[in-house]
């Protein structure tokens, strides 16, 4: 099944190629730089450019678009910048360094990235920080702001205290205060303005989106049950309460659904509830019970949920939650290759109603991402899955890792994820939402998905509420970040698709694919240059069929005016044409970017909910000794009060 590097980058367009192939397009010989990896004998390879065969040689330069130089050259290596960032508030202009940006490019893109902690910490562990980019023609500003959450000042108040926090795996906690909510992860929108940042251990928060800063929780603390055991709050009263969360929750119009479960651990029976929110008052809570009424357990997390006209849809997503650490167990555990989907009916959420039933479908091959048509034409649910095989979102490079090939890891990789040991896929699943049977589970591999689909973007559904259009991107896969206790974890995958001795031995680039929801089928493609690294796709309005705009992590320290972290934009009427424009400052310093969200305007928070900090805290605080009394008089309510 595996091709090699050389027919990759012939398939994908890559550093020789300017576009994807079409029907009427010509070959020609690649000039510039040898290809990664490469050229032995300096053979001629035949590179589609997607030049139309009617033009000549080259097209006529006055209907040529302008496109960004994508900028070849740099070792195939992945980035050291993507474990390293800036950690405090900033604004920026990002000028266009080259390209040309559109007239009609407005509106703003919201993107989050976790500043990495280091001391060989995952990464992801790491507060978040929330960037706004205002857009326009002329360039980005961009607002770089810290999330400041409660416990985000007891952290910084504490260092090198008894109070103080630490960090195991992804979990920061303190065995006084509680957990850090990270706020680091996602965003979700409630009609189009009010823009809540979100984390997978924790409540949403609502931002200001003038201010960029965060505003209020979603949820009184008395409102959440808390992850851990009650016993365990009577012996340790908590102001900052572990809560197992989605860090999707699922949005219509203005209305919020949401989950909390609860994993087995420490004689805690699992549990999951469905929550619902009308954006103004008390958060409505349901017990989630499977058809013979036990209470629903989920094995892994709930990374994401999605919401149509008619259900809910709950995912036990393959991002492995491993409380265990805080009790020093071994955490090296695969994901489950199945996963399951728990159905609720919305018209079930009722507010006489303690519980909901909740039907229970299960496919091969694992999740994280999904989307979902809002209709439901004779009840039947439409899913389009990213699969990850044999991948494990919640693995890092850790100090003396080795890989594959029996190299030590490099010290400036740990933290970040490991190359996946399958080819990832994208899954069209339709399901009947009243009986839970599956209709129809379409898979579709292509080599561009290794190291995906890893994050996702798409337009607004139709008027017949279909999602026409995804735009992905995978990470790659690299020898530099193939380890081989991931390998030696999956090596018996049930359905492995390329066998372990069959991986690539050469990097495969970050690619952004455009796809076709209904085959599916990728459409167009464009594979980014060796050393760069592609993240956090955001789909925004304009031209024919809107732009895709990035952000990309480089080691790139020689092009003026970029620091190497840079903001890329496409046109998504011809993805594989390249980015038509590049932004950035020598003062950018992101590391590996999450999840992103767009609004067309950032205007002062209107609402006037509001949970108290003071309020929300007092009755644990009240139970705690008068150093922790003290640290929340004065380091703590004062920033909200």
């Amino acid at each position: 099944m595996h091709t090699n590097r050389r027919q990759f980058l012939k398939l994908a367009g890559t550093a020789a190629a300017v576009g994807c192939a079409t029907p009427s397009s010509k070959k020609r010989r690649a000039e510039g730089p040898p290809l990664p990896g490469g050229n032995p004998g300096n053979t001629d390879i035949e590179v589609d450019t997607g030049w139309p065969e009617d033009t000549g040689d080259l097209p006529d330069q006055d209907d040529a678009p302008v496109l960004a130089d994508p900028g070849h050259g740099l070792p195939d290596s992945i980035p050291g910048n993507l474990t390293t960032s800036s950690h405090g508030d900033e604004d920026l202009f990002l000028s266009v360094l080259s390209g040309e940006l559109p007239e009609d490019i407005t509106g703003h893109i919201w993107l989050v990235h976790p500043m990495p902690p280091g001391e060989g910490h995952p990464v992801f562990a790491g507060a978040g920080r929330i960037v706004r980019l205002d857009l326009g023609p002329d360039g980005f500003n961009a607002s770089l702001r810290v999330a400041r959450t409660p416990c985000y000042y007891a952290d910084i108040a504490t260092v090198g205290s008894s109070n103080g926090y630490s960090t195991i795996e992804m979990i920061r906690s303190s065995l006084t205060l509680g957990a850090r909510n990270l706020a680091n992860t996602a965003f979700v929108t409630l009609d189009d303005d009010r823009v809540f940042v979100t984390y997978d251990g924790g409540r949403p928060y609502e931002l200001d989106p003038a201010e960029n800063a965060l505003a209020t929780a979603v949820g009184w603390n008395s409102e959440w049950v808390g992850a851990m055991p009650g016993w365990m709050d009577m012996l340790m009263p908590h102001p900052f309460p572990m809560i197992m969360s989605t860090a999707h929750p699922a949005a219509d119009g203005d209305t919020l659904f949401t989950v909390e479960y609860n994993l087995e651990i420490l004689g805690n029976a699992p549990w999951t509830r469905v929550l619902r929110w009308n954006g103004r008052g008390a958060l409505e809570s349901w017990s989630v019970k499977d058809q013979f009424g036990r209470d629903v357990a989920i094995e892994q997390s709930v990374h994401q949920m999605v919401v149509s006209d008619d259900f809910v849809i709950i995912v036990d997503t393959a991002f492995v939650v491993e409380l265990e650490a805080l009790l020093g167990d071994s955490t090296m555990r695969a994901q489950s290759p199945e996963t399951v989907i728990w159905v609720v009916r919305r018209d079930d959420m009722v507010s006489s109603a303690e519980s909901v039933v909740a039907t229970r479908v299960q496919v091969p091959l694992e999740v994280t991402h999904l989307s979902c048509d809002k209709a439901n034409p004779g009840g039947e649910i439409t899913l389009y899955l990213g699969h990850t095989p044999g991948s494990d979102a919640s693995e890092f490079l850790e100090f003396g890792d080795i890989t594959y090939s029996g190299q030590t890891v490099r010290n400036d990789l740990v933290g970040i994820p490991a190359s996946p040991s399958d080819l990832g896929a994208i899954g069209l699943l339709r399901i009947n939402g009243n009986t839970g049977q599956v209709l129809e589970h379409t898979v579709m591999r292509d080599e561009r998905l290794w190291g995906g689909p890893a994050l996702c973007t798409e337009p607004p559904a139709d008027a017949d509420g279909r999602i026409r259009t995804q735009y992905w991107a995978s990470l790659g896969i690299s020898p530099e970040l193939r380890l081989s206790r991931i390998e030696a974890a999956y090596a018996d995958h049930p359905y492995r698709h390329v066998d372990l001795d069959d991986l690539p031995e050469d990097a495969y680039p970050s690619t952004l694919v455009k796809v076709d929801t209904s085959g599916p089928e990728i459409v167009d493609s464009w594979a980014f240059p060796a050393g760069r690294m592609c993240l956090s796709p955001q789909w925004v309005p304009g031209g024919t069929e809107g732009y895709l705009v990035t952000t990309m992590v480089s080691d790139d320290y020689d092009t003026e005016g970029s620091s190497g972290c840079e903001v890329w934009v496409f046109d998504c009427a011809n993805l594989g044409q390249g980015p038509i424009a590049r932004l950035g400052h020598t003062e950018l310093n992101f590391p590996f970017t999450l999840h992103t969200a767009y609004t067309r305007t950032a205007e002062p928070r209107s609402s006037t909910y509001m949970v108290s900090v003071r309020s929300d805290t007092a009755a644990a605080v009240g139970r705690q000794n008068d150093a922790v009394k003290n640290l929340f008089e004065s380091s703590i309510y004062p920033h909200f009060e």
